[in-house]
């Protein structure tokens, strides 16, 4: 599964989009 590391003070909508982006790419949205 992947994960996105969220830095301290960074807002945890923008970590939300990283990780999106990032299962989008691997398919696994669609699969879901």
């Amino acid at each position: 599964m992947p994960s996105v590391k969220v830095r301290m003070g960074e807002p945890i909508d923008k970590a939300l989009r990283q990780l999106k982006k990032k299962l989008d790419k691997e398919g696994i949205m669609k699969a879901a």
